[in-house]
């Protein structure tokens, strides 16, 4: 929803790390949301997300990255009969301006055929909108779907995007 739930701040030597943990911040093991790092200085950051037993390290994009139009460059959504969803992509997007916007997320075929999209309406200042291509509104990707997708905003809000694919075991 936007809202501030935490600030923590810390010191950090030159050339040195830090690490937080969201249970040991929240002190639960599921979070859902979207941090911003702030600095008196430039700094490097990575985010290491663990999802049930995989672990994946992904780059964490700096705040002069954000805008109203985004690319992601691949998206997977691939049903089995037997087994379900067996790959997809969540696509997490942050409201990255000062007041509230509506978020669409374009998808298209390798080829360039748009396929499916979604918005998310009024997403706060601060707050997050999720795509999550196992719901009932990319149905129409099919059962073996590889592609790419645009995101934009309203009143050209700047965004910041974090997706992946996620594999059933």
């Amino acid at each position: 929803d936007g809202n501030e739930i935490l600030a923590q701040p810390l010191t950090i030597a030159p050339r040195a790390t830090a690490y937080l943990d969201t249970r040991d911040l929240f002190g639960a093991d599921d979070f859902l949301g979207s941090a911003r790092i702030t600095a008196d200085q430039q700094l490097a950051a990575v985010e290491l997300t663990f999802w049930g037993q995989d672990t994946a390290s992904v780059r964490a994009a700096a705040a002069s990255e954000s805008s109203s139009r985004l690319i992601v460059p691949i998206l997977e959504r691939k049903r089995n009969v037997k087994r379900g969803m067996v790959v997809w992509s969540q696509v997490y997007v942050r409201n990255d301006g000062a007041a509230p916007t509506d978020i669409t997320l374009k998808i298209f075929s390798d080829a360039g055929e748009q396929k499916a999209s979604a918005v998310r309406a009024n997403v706060p200042a601060g707050g997050m909108a999720v795509f999550d291509l196992r719901g009932n509104e990319f149905q129409g990707l099919g059962k073996k779907f590889v592609g790419w997708a645009r995101l934009t905003s309203t009143n050209k809000t700047p965004l910041a995007a974090h997706t992946f694919v996620a594999r059933a075991r």
